[in-house]
């Protein structure tokens, strides 16, 4: 089974819920799920990429802010996945 994790950094849950048609359809057939995250401080989207694939909070990760350039330290959902198989 493959996995696509769609991520689209700033839209609003109701946007997303509405105007996804394609994603809609695929959820209504069983091949997807919608969910509605809530967001750790600081909301930028660096520390909050590594807090959803992570699971990790941008104080305990140390990126607190987008001009964090480096591999994350913590094991993500890929390496989850890779791992199942």
């Amino acid at each position: 089974m493959k996995t696509i994790l769609v991520l689209l950094d700033g839209l609003n849950y109701r946007v997303a819920h509405d105007a996804m048609g394609y994603l809609q359809a695929e959820c209504a057939a069983g091949r997807g799920r919608l969910y509605l995250l809530e967001s750790e401080l600081p909301s930028l989207s660096r520390p909050l990429y590594e807090c959803i694939l992570t699971g990790v909070t941008p104080v305990e990760s140390g990126v607190v802010h987008n001009h964090v350039s480096r591999l994350s330290h913590q094991q993500s959902v890929f390496h989850y996945a890779r791992a199942a198989g």
